[in-house]
């Protein structure tokens, strides 16, 4: 029972994961139209030297989560060629192993690594165009969208490079699909982001008080 239990978390998590990555991509759509909108006769562009400096740390924070990542797959290879891969289990949870992944999550879409690079291309060209535009506003929005874009850009350099994406973390206690750092990243990001919008990213509605002063 036990057992069947983390099988369906799991199994919903995955999905839910994938769900929440496409809302993100709704989400910064939708943001952006509205943005726009509300923008759409202002023309002053110009960033501030806080501006350009917040900016330049999403991108080392992007550079450092696409260093780790192509670390620790490199580590991964060259230990599994040496015949070294560890392979115990760490307290249960998790252990080492060492993949090829052509597709996504549990193998979807495998062979289409040119879809994968395509969203990919997509999604960082309009990183920068909200960049320019200064459509996102909020500082720890940016922080999940630079987590999300290296990650990204880490698996997106296996598969221009090698073809397929390098895995090596598998779960032991629930069936998981193996998966590598940049997805971790990448999933953590999509989950902070969805739920900094839907608990804390409301605009706060004037009070009955002030509604009836301003009221003729």
């Amino acid at each position: 029972m036990w057992c069947e239990c983390l099988h369906e978390i799991a199994t919903t998590s995955v999905r839910t994961g994938l769900a929440m990555t496409n809302g993100v991509a709704y989400y910064v759509i939708a943001r952006s139209a509205a943005t726009w909108q509300s923008r759409v006769e202002t023309t002053d562009y110009q960033f501030e030297t806080g501006d350009i400096m917040f900016y330049l740390l999403l991108v080392l924070l992007a550079g450092g989560i696409v260093a780790l990542d192509q670390w620790t797959k490199a580590l991964t290879v060259a230990a599994d060629k040496a015949g070294s891969l560890p392979t115990d289990s760490f307290l249960g949870i998790f252990h080492i192993t060492h993949t090829q992944n052509t597709g996504g999550a549990w193998g979807m879409l495998a062979g289409q690594m040119w879809l994968f690079v395509l969203v990919m291309v997509l999604f960082l060209a309009l990183l920068v165009v909200m960049i320019w535009k200064k459509w996102v506003t909020k500082k720890f929005e940016w922080v999940c969208l630079a987590a999300i874009a290296g990650g990204g850009i880490g698996n997106m350099i296996d598969r221009l490079w090698h073809g397929y994406v390098t895995d090596m973390i598998c779960f032991d206690f629930i069936d998981f699909p193996i998966f590598n750092v940049a997805d971790c990243f990448i999933t953590c990001g999509c989950f902070a982001l969805m739920l900094y919008i839907i608990f804390f990213d409301r605009e706060k509605k004037p009070k009955k008080s002030e509604q009836t002063e301003n009221e003729p």
